[in-house]
């Protein structure tokens, strides 16, 4: 473990919170588009999937109908392929659709924790602590930037992470797109065999919980052990929902905007299957929306930064200054976000934004008109005292 501990003057913070203003200009600038064109995506999503839900037709997978060409369908069927994949580095080899090995290594990972204390006269002091544990991961870390030395990571790991892709996967009659391959992500592990693992590697590589080692004890790891294991798609049944273009398909373009191809694990029903999308997207479109408030509430935090520094003059009035500043951020923030998306909808869906676009301008009046009382009911209660 180490401490760092840095001090800053009143001035200084003053220059670094009037830096910040730019950076968080940008933010608040950038939340509005990130808004607007949600709502646009959420709405063409949408009704592009409300029109694949009007007219897909659902298909058997055994026989290809040409009666059906360049029809949006649903299939289920088992999703096979016939190649054999293999990881000839390891000697591992699966019918499988996707094989996948993950290579991660035993490493140094530095830990920080900070705390910062205001003292009068607007300076301050960081305490930066920074602590290190040993833990795996599939990345390198560099420890060229640690604060501490005695804790050296390898440069590089000895094995890469790898996949292997079958080229050709059928459902049934009907041959998959890579694109609705790449869909396929439920991997199952997939043992190795030690029999099989080249004779280079026997001497450096064991066998470890149905992957590989590097290192000296598994159940007692040090820094640069690398651990192997591989994983697989393998055949199953799938639900598809695409175009059919003769034996095999293509994305459905609808006429709102979007493309439509999906695939799922499982045998699933199109009406099934197009709910999930919509409940995605309407997760999706609720994520970015507070993507959006966050960035302008943040932005807003960096812009009024120096109202707070250059009260903490007097600590406990800077602070009172980042809650009020904080707190007026985050009531502007929203209302400026329902107004962003009322602006949109009244674009993409003009009743409900009209209704919303009110609310938003009787949001932002009603704090107008608070906050001219409140400054009449201070200037009525600092009158007699003047007198």
């Amino acid at each position: 473990m180490v401490t760092v501990v840095t001090h800053q003057s009143w001035l200084g913070r003053i220059k670094d919170s009037f830096k910040s203003v730019l950076v968080g200009l940008a933010m608040f600038i950038a939340a509005f588009p990130v808004l607007f064109l949600n709502e646009g995506r959420a709405v063409k999503t949408e009704k592009s999937l409300e029109e694949g839900q009007g007219a897909v037709i659902s298909v058997k997978s055994d026989a290809v109908d040409p009666a059906n060409e360049k029809k949006l369908v649903h299939l289920s069927g088992p999703a096979a392929t016939t190649e054999t994949l293999a990881d000839a580095e390891f000697g591992v080899s699966a019918n499988a659709i996707k094989l996948r090995r993950s290579v991660e290594m035993y490493q140094w990972k530095e830990k920080e924790e900070s705390k910062t204390e205001k003292s009068t006269g607007g300076s301050s002091t960081t305490t930066k602590t920074y602590t290190y544990d040993k833990d795996w991961s599939d990345d390198v870390i560099s420890s060229a930037d640690f604060h501490e030395s005695g804790h050296d990571n390898p440069g590089s790991m000895p094995y890469a992470s790898s996949e292997e892709v079958a080229q050709v996967v059928t459902l049934g009659a009907f041959q998959l797109t890579p694109s609705l391959v790449g869909q396929m992500d439920e991997y199952e592990p997939v043992k190795a065999d030690p029999d099989a693992l080249p004779e280079p590697l026997k001497e450096s590589v064991k066998s470890n919980d149905g992957g590989y080692y590097v290192g000296a004890d598994p159940k007692s790891p040090q820094v640069g052990d690398v651990r192997i294991n591989f994983s697989a798609v393998t055949p199953g049944e799938v639900s598809v929902v695409s175009q059919q273009v003769g034996n095999t398909f293509e994305a459905y373009h609808a006429s709102a905007g979007m493309d439509i191809e999906m695939l799922k694990r499982g045998v699933h029903t199109a009406q099934a299957m197009f709910q999930s999308a919509l409940a995605a997207n309407t997760m999706l479109t609720w994520i970015l929306r507070a993507v959006g408030v966050f960035l302008m509430f943040l932005g807003l935090v960096l812009v009024f930064k120096p109202l707070s520094v250059l009260g903490d003059v007097i600590p406990m009035i800077g602070s009172m200054l980042a809650f009020g500043t904080g707190l007026f951020a985050l009531v502007i923030s929203l209302a400026l976000s329902v107004g962003t998306v009322a602006v949109a909808w009244v674009v993409y869906r003009p009743v409900l934004g009209i209704v919303l676009l009110t609310v938003a301008i009787a949001l932002l009046v009603m704090l107008a008109v608070r906050g001219k009382k409140k400054v009449a009911a201070n200037a009525a209660a600092s009158a007699p005292a003047t007198a």
